[in-house]
């Protein structure tokens, strides 16, 4: 028993356990299409998902040929960078990341049977794994400077958040650059947090090192940099240059030495990667009823698309947080950095910088609201304590009920929009995006398709809509295990260039992009199955049962 209390008592045990639950949920909700059938069901192979697995995928396996130092050495890295098997496109940690999570959960896990080297449910375990080690960061840290309490209510903030929630179960980058961001940033407050401590080039290193870590993983990080340097000028003024520089110095020479393509041609392929934004294909984004190309969406975008995603207790208890500690805000280095963090990325995508996909590029964002959840939680629970009998139970119900969001929309929780706004039937009246990543393609999509049309017969076409880059549909079909026994195949679909021998679509709602429902009605196809949470469509399949009358063959033909 006094192991118990004393374990009780610790401040790492309560967001140890908040996490090894969030670990064990993810893992049990991760799979795309009936590869490991006895788990729940998860989202949907989402658009990007395969670009970041295969190249994980072909890291992994240059170090197990080359070796983790040889992979390093000038000649090795000529012909492991510079082969068609790498894209450049992002910096590689978070795909390594990714491609070392894919070998481990292929040799201990069930093998899924799915005819690709690239497995994407075996390479998001490693998203769930960055998810939780997130949560137990948060917890720990707003433990240790805000009290026990805080602690646990920060890290069960983290898991309430269904957009975090939801990307913890993609092979994506955003996961794995929240746990960086939350290392770097969380690092420089626990040690450079007192205000009458000037920062030691130790502890300078150390968190620069951490800042290698973020670079490494996606180019948010350049936001990082110029936040950090004020801060520090503004709390320790010209004593803290010399801390500030070999915090540069090291997180510079962590980005170089840990990407290799960089060596290649130095300062040609920094320029590239720094300009990547301004070099890919332009997306739509629609917001409030409209659709708006990346650069021309409103300022407003990331602030409104920050606060009607998190769930209303989580919301509320954050603004709790700040409101108690509004006072430190400038005063406290500590506060002030978690502040200026959570701030940095909504005001770059406020400028003239491309933004898109809800809260995606701005999701490190919040990390910093959920230890300010967890000051809130704190100061409620005080509260209470002197006005209720059952403080402890009441805080609990609250953070209950901050968690139904994960059940309400599941497992489609990039569509989760909060209480706030009326839900997700709320963010369909206001004109806010459904599914931006086609998440609804899913397995229940696939099951109840198969139910419709039957797993034999005649060959079938079936079209995915929208079709936003060409590998998305030949990727559905690789990690779906329904096409392995169905004489299936999935095709791109553009309904103006509409194949007449394809008779169903599956679209998710991504409402940016065609086709719409009227264009879909117009070429003679209807709803027959749909996918709907809160009362609001996600994803249908469209069937054809008549052809339109342009493309019907004349008498002469």
């Amino acid at each position: 028993m006094s192991i118990v209390k004393n374990l009780s008592q610790r401040i790492w045990t309560g967001p140890a356990c908040v996490a090894v639950l969030a670990l064990l949920v993810v893992l049990l909700t991760l799979d795309p299409g009936e590869s490991w059938p006895q788990t729940f069901e998860g989202p949907g192979i989402t658009l990007d998902e395969a670009f970041n697995v295969q190249v994980g995928v072909y890291l992994t396996k240059a170090i197990k040929s080359y070796g983790s130092l040889l992979i390093l050495e000038p000649s090795s890295a000529q012909e492991i960078f510079s082969e068609t098997g790498y894209n450049p496109d992002h910096p590689p940690l978070g795909r390594l990341w990714l491609g070392v999570f894919h070998e481990l959960a292929l040799r201990f896990l069930p093998e899924p049977g799915v005819g690709t080297s690239a497995v994407t449910l075996a390479a998001r375990t490693g998203s769930a794994v960055a998810f939780s080690l997130t949560v137990l960061l948060v917890g720990i840290f707003t433990g240790k400077h805000y009290g026990r309490c805080a602690g646990c209510v920060a890290a069960v903030a983290l898991v309430a958040m269904p957009r975090l929630f939801g990307h913890a179960h993609l092979a994506a980058l955003e996961t794995v650059l929240n746990l960086t961001w939350a290392a770097s940033v969380l690092g420089l407050a626990h040690v450079w947090g007192e205000r009458t401590t000037l920062p030691s080039l130790k502890s300078a290193f150390c968190c620069g090192v951490l800042l290698g870590l973020v670079a490494l993983t996606k180019i948010q990080f350049v936001v990082l940099p110029p936040v950090v340097i004020a801060w520090a000028l503004w709390h320790w003024r010209l004593q803290a240059v010399r801390p500030l520089v070999v915090w540069g110095a090291a997180g510079a020479f962590v980005f170089g030495w840990g990407w290799p393509w960089l060596w290649l041609n130095v300062p040609g392929n920094l320029l590239k990667f720094l300009g990547t934004s301004s070099f890919r294909v332009s997306l739509k984004c629609f917001y409030f009823g409209k659709v708006y190309w990346d650069i021309e969406v409103p300022w407003h975008y990331p602030w409104v698309m920050f606060v009607v995603t998190l769930p209303l207790g989580i919301l509320l208890l954050g603004a709790l947080g700040i409101g108690v500690s509004r006072r430190q805000l400038v005063r406290d280095p500590r506060l002030s950095l978690i502040a200026l963090a959570m701030l940095a990325l909504p005001l770059l995508f406020s400028t003239k910088v491309a933004v898109y996909d809800g809260e995606r590029l701005f999701l490190p964002s919040f990390v910093s609201w959920a230890v300010f959840a967890g000051i809130g939680g704190s100061r409620l629970l005080e509260w209470l304590a002197q006005h209720v009998r059952r403080p402890t139970l009441v805080l609990a119900v609250v953070l209950v009920m901050s968690l139904t969001g994960l059940f309400s929309v599941g497992p489609y929780w990039l569509s989760y929009y909060g209480g706030q706004i009326g839900g997700l039937r709320g963010a369909a009246r206001l004109g806010l995006e459904i599914d931006y990543w086609g998440q609804s393609v899913s397995r229940t999509m696939f099951k109840k398709l198969r139910a419709r049309i039957g797993e034999n017969g005649d060959f079938r076409q079936i079209g995915i809509a929208p079709s936003l880059h060409a590998l998305h549909h030949l990727e559905v079909m690789r990690q779906n295990r329904i096409f392995d026994d169905c004489n299936w195949s999935l095709a791109a679909f553009d309904v103006t260039r509409s194949n007449p021998a394809i008779k169903h679509v599956v679209r998710f709602e991504r409402q940016a992009d065609g086709p719409t429902a009227v264009e879909l009605q117009a070429a003679g196809f209807t709803p027959a199955i749909t996918i709907e949470r809160q009362g609001v469509l996600i994803g249908a399949l469209w069937e054809r049962l008549r052809l339109p009358v342009d493309t019907l063959p004349s008498a002469s033909e």
